[in-house]
């Protein structure tokens, strides 16, 4: 979400922009993708960036319509956009280069390797030398990377497997199949709040003021924190 702009992917394989006005969410502009699910999306000024589960990274220009993609020429996991483009595929994590999108690095997963979960690990990011994971064993962990034996700390916020973690800001916020959101200090871990979706989030993004979330039933849901 910038300046106004709100892009959302989906397992219906389209990445659709929303106009917000006020507390209203307008849809302007639907791109077809790939025939297959979207794993991560970003946004820049007016360029989009989509990675799809089959390794494919489009960038599309969303006033001209312009796009150019990339075949990566594996299957993905997942992707987190940083300073560089981070892909997980299988045991190995691979590093783009963010603007010329070829590879600067891979890495083996036996080189750093996180154990603490018990079950499938669904999403993480980075907060400064930590990293948050979550799982389907419905944990959320924080884990100091450079020293990866054992989690810092474990949240136990939810009671159904956590699908979608994020950090901005002052706040973590993590989503769960048990259909509730945790708002979480990324200072001392400690939980703020639970907001009862009634809906399964199955990814979100937010700022000081708004929470967007997008469900699994296809509705989009707005958050006011003000």
């Amino acid at each position: 979400e910038k300046k106004g702009i709100l892009v959302t992917g989906s397992s219906d394989k389209k990445v659709k922009v929303w106009k917000i006005n006020e507390k209203t969410l307008i849809n302007e502009k639907v791109f077809s993708g790939q025939n297959c699910g979207i794993v991560g999306l970003t946004l820049n000024n007016d360029n989009i960036r989509i990675g799809y589960k089959n390794g494919v990274i489009k960038d599309i220009n969303i006033v001209s319509g312009i796009a150019n993609e990339v075949v990566t020429g594996f299957q993905v996991n997942g992707f987190t956009f940083n300073e560089q483009l981070v892909l997980g595929y299988e045991r190995t994590v691979t590093l783009l280069d963010p603007n010329k999108l070829e590879i600067i690095g891979e890495y083996q997963q036996t080189a750093i390797r996180l154990k603490g979960h018990h079950a499938g690990v669904n999403h993480f990011d980075f907060i400064e030398d930590k990293i948050i994971t979550c799982s389907n064993d419905k944990n959320i962990m924080v884990w100091d990377y450079r020293k990866p034996e054992i989690p810092l700390k474990i949240l136990q916020n939810h009671t159904g497997e956590v699908i979608f973690i994020k950090h901005e800001n002052d706040k973590i916020i993590s989503s769960s199949k048990d259909m509730t959101l945790s708002l979480i200090d990324s200072q001392n871990f400690n939980l703020i709040n639970t907001i009862n979706t009634h809906s399964i989030v199955s990814s979100f993004t937010y700022d000081d003021r708004y929470l967007f979330c997008g469900c699994s039933s296809g509705e989009l849901m707005l958050f006011d924190f003000s």
